[in-house]
């Protein structure tokens, strides 16, 4: 395995989060340790290894990465590889106006200290990688890593995600089937105090004087049932990128999941508590739960749920889907209102497609796998319309 690893303080994630995302979208593999390792594993001996079978690392430096003894011990064993294969091994990345680490003071930085200032010097870094090969070093397809990053919680950056997931294909030049657990979620502040809220309310429930078991019981079901969303979410987009890497699907996908994760989780904050945020609050009315819902989460003016089956007669693979009203008016209905037979699916434009229908399938899918119809990515035989 080679990649580039980021040495970093775990107080600067929201950063680092994002530079990562960055270097992905542009094909350069990634080692992070909050991605790579997991409980019971040794951090020392991780870390360690990352380095080791590194080609690269760059150093975040920071107020914060200068106090850390975490990252001093990261970067010396960095530099002593450096030393040992005889070529430049460390980049250093310059966070915020900060006198950098004497070991590597004399070293040319990437300087993302002025204010607002992103893309130009995260394009400069990428550049430098490039060059040295980075785009092409080799990894196992197991450990190849994707981005998920969300705007306002909901709308995932479907074009950074594909592009990563091109440059993967490119790289490994054999196809690829990527899993749920190789989409790892840049850090989020606002998602995790939303989480935090969750946990620390179960705790607070449990040790009141008035123990409540039906409150105690009811947020331990909602913990469940988010963590089942959030893995729904990764084997989701997973199985979209194995079957169409569309962008229109990837977004719309993500917003259904996400929306109502983050709805259930403002929802069921104690409202008695302190710690009562109202990130998520703005998503609690769109969701697939209704009409006017399914209209406002596919900012549309009217949505019509609309049946699909696998024949003409409307006997196999029977399931219902919010599309937009146009559609309904448009293919499936007369103007008298009565319903044209048979409707096809496959009259549907590429954007209906994206939108509703492969999100909506896909959704239903990795939810309930048991009894739902696997999405149809081929659209032969699919009817719409049929009482």
């Amino acid at each position: 395995m080679s990649n580039v690893f980021i040495s970093h303080s775990s107080k600067d994630k929201p950063f680092v989060g994002e530079l990562a995302a960055a270097l992905l979208a542009e094909g350069i593999p990634v080692w992070l340790d909050n991605w790579e390792l997991s409980a019971g594993m040794s951090l020392s001996d991780g870390v360690y290894d990352g380095i080791e079978q590194s080609s690269y690392v760059i150093i975040v430096i920071s107020g914060k990465s200068l106090q850390s003894g975490w990252v001093e011990r990261e970067m010396n064993a960095a530099l002593e590889k450096e030393s040992s294969v005889g070529r430049s091994f460390v980049i250093p990345v310059k966070m915020e106006t900060c006198d950098p680490p004497a070991p590597i003071a004399d070293k040319i930085f990437v300087d993302f200290t002025q204010s607002g200032t992103f893309s130009r010097p995260a394009t400069e870094l990428t550049d430098i990688l490039t060059k040295k090969g980075a785009i092409d070093f080799a990894v196992s397809p197991e450990r190849e890593l994707l981005p998920l990053s969300f705007v306002d919680g909901v709308h995932l950056n479907a074009h950074v995600l594909k592009s990563t997931w091109e440059h993967i294909t490119r790289r490994q030049e054999k196809e690829i089937e990527i899993k749920g657990d190789q989409l790892v979620r840049t850090f989020e502040p606002e998602y995790k105090r939303l989480v935090d809220n969750l946990h620390e309310n179960i705790d607070w429930v449990s040790s009141v004087q008035n123990f409540d078991p039906e409150i105690s019981k009811d947020l331990r079901g909602v913990l469940k049932s988010v963590r089942a969303r959030e893995r729904s979410l990764c084997d989701g987009l997973a199985l979209i990128l194995n079957n169409t890497a569309d962008t229109e699907t990837l977004y719309w996908f993500a917003k259904i999941v996400r929306s109502e994760i983050l709805s259930t989780l403002w929802t069921y904050q104690l409202a008695d508590r302190e710690n009562v945020v109202s990130f998520g609050s703005q998503w609690k009315n769109v969701g697939l739960v209704s009409a006017d819902k399914a209209a406002n989460l596919f900012d549309i003016p009217e949505a019509s749920e609309i049946v699909f089956t696998r024949d003409e007669g409307g006997k196999s693979g029977y399931f219902k889907l919010w599309m937009d009203k146009k559609v309904e008016d448009e293919l499936i209905r007369e103007p008298d209102g009565t319903y044209l037979h048979p409707a096809h699916a496959s009259d549907l434009s590429l954007r209906d497609l994206g939108k509703f229908v492969y999100p909506q399938m896909v959704d239903a899918f990795v939810r309930f796998s048991d009894d739902k119809p696997a999405p149809f990515w081929c659209l032969d035989g699919i009817y719409m319309g049929i009482d």
